[in-house]
C-alpha cells in the first residue's frame, strides 16, 4: 500500500516474486528483506531517485539479482560504477545511512593533481579519512571541494605535494600560500613542502599534524600573530634546520618531535608552555622563556643538548630530559617542586646538579643511569631532605654517595627497608 513506510528484516521469502512495486512513503527496508526472493530482478519505486537514496537500507536488503530501481524520474542501475565528479579511481565509502560519503584511499587513481569529488553516487563527499593518501609520492596537488568539512592527517609523508587548493565557495575553508585554512578559528589545517604561512595577521593557530612529515621543509618562519602551535604540527620534518617563531606565540604543544636536523631554537619571551622537541638529535642550544612551563618529555632524546636553564614557570619535570646524553649543565628554578619519573634518566654526561629547597618529591628513575653524576647539592636542610618523598631507584647507577645540604650531608635514601622518608643523617661539619 502507498501508506507503507517500513519493511522489516527477512520479510519476503518467495522465489516466485520477479518484480515488486514500492510506494514513495517508504523510509526503511530491513536486513535481508528480499534476499530469499531469488528471481526478483526489478523494483518499481514511485518516488524520485533522490528520495530512493534517502531510504535507510539494511545489510543484504535485496536479492543479488536485483539490478534496477525504476524511479519516477529515471532509473538507478545498481550494477553501474558509482558516480563521482572528481579524479577517477579514488576509493569512496558511503556512510551507514547512505546520505554522505568519505574518500578513504587512492585506489587505482594515477592522477598527479587529485581532484576530490564533491559527490559520490549522488550523495555529498563530506570527509577525507585519516591516512587516505599516506606515503603517496605520486601526488603533486590536491583540490578540496566545498562539501568536505573533515581533514585530519590525510597527506602524511606525501613528499611531492606542492599545491593545496580549496573550492572558493567552501563555507568553512580557504586556501592561501598552499595552506588549507579554517576561516572561523584561523587555523592552518594542512600544509605541504611548498607552503608559505600567510603573514597578514590572518593566522592564529597552526593545527594538529598540519605539516607532519613534510621532509622538504628546511626553514620555517611562523608569522607574527600566531598564538599556538598544536600537537604534531611539524613532527618528523627531518630536514628542518631553522625555525623563526613570533613574539605573539604563547604555547607550543608536542610540535617538533623527531626534527632530527634542527640545531638551534630561540623561543619568544612571552611563551607560557613549551613542549614537543623530543628526538631532535641535533638540537644543541635552546633559549627558554624565563616563566614558561615544560611539558612531559619536552626534550627527551635530544642527544646533542649540552646545557639548559629550566624556567621558573616549571613546577614539575617528567621524562623532560630523559636520554639527553650530552647534557652537562642544568640549572633548576627555585619554584620546582617535583622531579618526576625519568626526568634526567640516562643523562650520562651530567656530573653535578643542585636540587631546589622546595622540591617535595623525586620520582622513580629520576636520575637513573646518570653514570657520571658525582655531586648532588640540596638547597635546603638535612631535615628538609629527609622529608622529601623519594621513589625506589631514583638514583640507580649514579656516582654520588651523599647529598650536600645547607647544614650538612645526607644519605640519598630511601633506605633499604623501603620506609619512605627514613634517612641516615650526619653533619659533615662535625666529622
Amino acid at each position: 500500500p502507498a501508506s507503507l513506510t517500513t519493511i522489516g528484516d527477512w520479510v519476503f521469502d518467495s522465489p516466485n516474486i520477479k518484480q515488486i512495486s514500492l510506494g514513495k512513503n517508504i523510509k526503511s527496508i530491513g536486513e535481508a528483506a528480499f534476499i530469499m526472493c531469488e528471481n526478483l530482478s526489478e523494483i518499481i519505486y514511485s518516488g524520485t531517485r533522490e528520495a530512493w537514496r534517502a531510504i535507510k537500507l539494511g545489510e543484504d536488503w535485496s536479492s543479488r539479482r536485483v539490478s534496477l530501481i525504476k524511479c519516477s524520474d529515471g532509473n538507478i542501475d545498481l550494477n553501474a560504477p558509482p558516480e563521482s565528479d572528481g579524479s577517477q579511481g579514488l576509493v569512496y565509502l558511503l556512510s551507514k545511512d547512505k546520505k554522505s560519503a568519505s574518500l578513504v584511499g587512492i585506489g587505482t587513481c594515477t592522477d598527479k593533481n587529485i581532484v576530490v569529488a564533491s559527490t559520490y553516487n549522488g550523495v555529498p563527499v563530506i570527509a577525507i579519512a585519516e591516512g587516505a593518501f599516506k606515503d603517496n609520492q605520486n601526488i603533486t596537488g590536491i583540490h578540496i571541494p566545498a562539501t568536505v568539512t573533515a581533514l585530519n592527517g590525510v597527506f602524511y609523508n606525501c613528499q611531492n605535494i606542492v599545491s593545496l587548493t580549496v573550492d572558493p565557495d567552501h563555507p568553512s575553508f580557504y586556501s592561501a600560500g598552499n595552506c588549507i585554512i579554517d576561516k572561523q578559528s584561523k587555523t592552518v589545517l594542512v600544509g605541504c613542502n611548498n607552503s608559505v604561512i600567510p603573514n597578514d595577521g590572518s593566522i592564529l593557530r597552526i593545527g594538529m599534524s598540519s605539516f607532519d612529515g613534510c621532509n622538504g621543509i628546511t626553514e620555517l618562519v611562523i608569522p607574527d600573530g600566531v598564538l599556538i602551535i598544536y600537537d604534531y604540527a611539524f613532527d618528523n620534518c627531518i630536514n628542518l634546520r631553522s625555525v623563526k617563531l613570533p613574539d605573539s606565540l604563547t604555547k607550543i604543544n608536542s610540535a617538533f618531535n623527531g626534527c632530527t636536523s634542527l640545531e638551534n631554537v630561540e623561543l619568544p619571551s612571552k611563551m607560557e608552555w613549551v613542549g614537543g622537541f623530543s628526538g631532535c638529535t641535533s638540537l644543541k642550544n635552546i633559549t627558554l622563556p624565563k616563566t614558561a612551563s615544560l611539558s612531559t618529555g619536552a626534550f627527551k632524546g635530544c642527544t646533542a643538548l649540552e646545557q639548559i636553564t629550566v624556567p621558573s614557570g616549571t613546577k614539575s619535570l617528567v621524562s623532560t630530559f630523559e636520554g639527553c646524553t650530552s647534557l652537562e649543565s642544568v640549572i633548576l628554578p627555585s619554584t620546582l617542586t617535583v622531579i618526576g619519573e625519568s626526568a634526567f634518566a640516562g643523562c650520562t654526561s651530567l656530573e653535578s646538579i643542585t636540587i631546589p629547597a622546595d622540591v617535595t618529591e623525586i620520582g622513580e628513575n629520576a636520575f637513573k643511569n646518570c653514570s657520571k653524576l658525582s655531586s648532588v647539592t640540596f638547597s635546603g636542610t638535612t631535615e628538609e631532605w629527609k622529608s622529601i618523598f623519594k621513589a625506589v631507584n631514583w638514583n640507580e647507577k649514579t656516582a654520588f654517595g651523599t647529598v650536600r645540604c645547607s647544614n650538612g650531608d645526607a644519605i640519598p635514601g630511601p633506605e633499604s627497608d623501603g620506609s619512605n622518608g627514613l634517612e641516615l643523617i650526619f653533619d659533615s661539619k662535625n666529622q
